[in-house]
């Protein structure tokens, strides 16, 4: 057929480069449509993708790992061929977070994990989805995210009807037997909110001081000390504005720094004040070379310039003395003529602050004069500059008051300097009927006008306590404290011993104290926020923080309070 061999050999060793040509190509690019390069995302519009295993956050990170961060498989090579799939998990095997086989399960719910899910804490929560969202949880899912709860959180509330009452004995801790925590507890997924199932809201009802009437304070003037940056936080901003806003009462803001700052800055800040109803005016330095304490003192001077006659009460504040509600510090005030010479505070709570820096009014308590003495010690600023015995703004007054009047210190109860260092817990804990708080930024971090809200729905009920069941107290804006070993052995009249510098030293103000309670024989869950509406809804969030490293959720309990 071929004429000569040497055609038929070229031909055949054609054939076989060819084919070889052929089988390389298909190994090295196989193109079949049916089989998706191993980057593809399949769609399974009924496999639901099994959960990611949690990332535990490293502790001081900045940036910690979401829970839904699961790692995904390296991706196969372009020149790689795929290995074949692997062969289906026992059906008792957890799903690995990793695409395999598990994802092409039909089921609607993936295999439950063997060990107990760890629950992320401070992740960032995206915003609710807009529709089929309980309303109720409107509240916890807007402040979830700033309070960094853990993605899942277990949920009770419980629906608080007030009773005013003129007649209730606020030092009285009343028996209820519902208790605030446990009953009626739920699951919140923090991030699916229309999954969310609410729990039925227990009602209560609690026996409460009527709320404070609504009056203006023009008769009081306040002054205080302070840098520009301090005062320009937004949280001095809303603390004052608790107290202050719409009463009437000035605010004379002495801006210890005001020659560095911009005519921009100062108005800002003015706007600010003004924004929020509070009649403040910014003012500077009677000196420049003035110091902040011999400052806080000389403020009196600006607050006598911007008085008017109807003007009775100067109080000499600490940028940081806060007032729950201004009425009963009008009331305690009403009782002395201010025509009169007084002078009026209250002494630290450590003896040794008072041994110290003597007997006087303590700057945080606040130092307040009567009109009649104020103007004696206005008369006389500078001159008892020149006097002082010590550069402390509050010495300077009582060396002021000393030297130039016959007033002397008259003490007034329910105020306080708070010279409480470390947890002050045992403080908030033990019915006090606060006029003032103080150190709330410094010594201690609390939002003080969040947790007295209640004020502004029952006048005196703030830090007012109730029992809960057999092992509960609440101490309304501050805890719920659950008692492992129950109440019957606890002593609430005492103030327990938490605070670091509580020695023999405070006996004398705040003593006796009980022993400080084990934090595993004492499960509190801590106030963290509230809000009021124009309805007079109060809702206010407990907290109990779970240890994220070993899987607990945190815990809330919400209190809805409606008249």
């Amino acid at each position: 057929m071929f004429p000569s061999k040497v055609p038929r050999v070229v031909l055949l060793t054609g054939l076989v480069l060819l084919f070889l040509v052929i089988g390389t190509n298909y190994y090295l690019y196989d193109d079949d449509p049916f089989r998706p390069p191993p980057n593809s995302l399949q769609q399974q519009p009924s496999s639901p993708k099994p959960p990611a295993p949690v990332v535990p956050p490293v502790a001081g990170s900045k940036n910690e790992a979401s829970a839904d961060a699961g790692q995904k498989p390296p991706a196969a090579s372009e020149n790689e061929a795929l290995p074949p799939p692997p062969p289906p998990p026992p059906p008792a095997a957890k799903p690995s977070g990793q695409p395999g086989a598990e994802e092409h399960k039909t089921a609607a719910t993936p295999a439950p994990p063997a060990e107990s899910p760890k629950f992320d804490h401070g992740d960032e929560h995206p915003p609710p989805p807009p529709n089929n969202c309980p309303t109720e949880l409107d509240f916890l899912g807007k402040t979830g995210k700033e309070l960094k709860l853990s993605s899942h959180v277990k949920y009770s509330r419980r629906c608080i009807t007030p009773v005013f009452s003129a007649d209730v004995n606020r030092n009285e801790v009343v028996n209820i037997s519902t208790p605030l925590t446990g009953e009626g507890e739920t699951t919140i997924d923090m991030k699916n909110c229309a999954a969310n199932k609410l729990p039925q809201c227990i009602p209560i009802k609690l026996d409460v001081p009527k709320p404070y009437p609504k009056e203006k304070f023009n008769n009081m003037i306040f002054g205080i000390s302070t840098g520009y940056d301090r005062l320009n936080d937004a949280s001095s901003v809303d603390t004052f504005a608790h107290w202050m806003a719409d009463t009437d009462a000035q605010l004379i803001a002495l801006v210890t720094d005001m020659p560095e700052r911009t005519a921009a800055e100062l108005k800002a800040l003015n706007k600010r004040f003004a924004d929020a109803h509070i009649n403040a005016t910014l003012v500077r330095a009677l000196d420049d070379s003035f110091t902040t304490s011999q400052s806080h003192f000389t403020v009196l001077v600006h607050m006598l310039n911007h008085s008017t006659p109807e003007t009775q009460w100067y109080g000499l504040l600490d940028d940081d003395t806060f007032f729950p509600n201004l009425k009963p510090l009008s009331d305690a005030l009403a009782k002395f003529d201010h025509q009169k010479d007084y002078y009026i505070g209250t002494l630290s709570e450590d003896f040794a602050a008072v041994r110290n820096f003597g007997y006087m009014a303590f700057g945080g308590a606040g130092a307040y004069l009567s009109s009649a003495l104020a103007q004696k010690l206005g008369d006389n600023a500078l001159k008892c500059i020149e006097e002082a015995t010590a550069p402390e703004g509050d010495i300077i007054i009582r060396d002021c008051v000393y030297r130039h009047s016959k007033a002397k210190l008259t003490i007034l109860d329910e105020l306080w300097q708070q010279d409480l260092m470390g947890d002050p817990s045992g403080f908030f804990e033990s019915g006090v009927r606060p006029i003032n708080l103080h150190h709330w930024k410094s010594w201690f971090h609390l939002r003080p006008e969040k947790m007295s809200l209640a004020s502004n729905l029952c006048g005196d009920c703030f830090l007012q306590r109730w029992r809960f069941g057999t092992d509960e107290v609440l101490s309304n804006g501050y805890s719920i404290a659950k008692y492992r070993d129950g109440l019957e052995e606890l002593d609430l009249n005492f103030m327990e011993k938490t605070a670091s510098n509580l020695n023999n030293g405070f006996d004398f103000s705040i003593g006796p104290f009980r022993p400080v309670i084990h934090p595993d024989a004492k499960k509190s869950f801590l106030f963290e926020d509230a809000s009021i509406d124009d309805k007079g809804v109060l809702r206010q969030l407990y907290v109990w923080r779970g240890n994220a490293e070993i899987g607990e959720m945190d815990e809330v309990v919400e209190l809805v309070w409606k008249k």
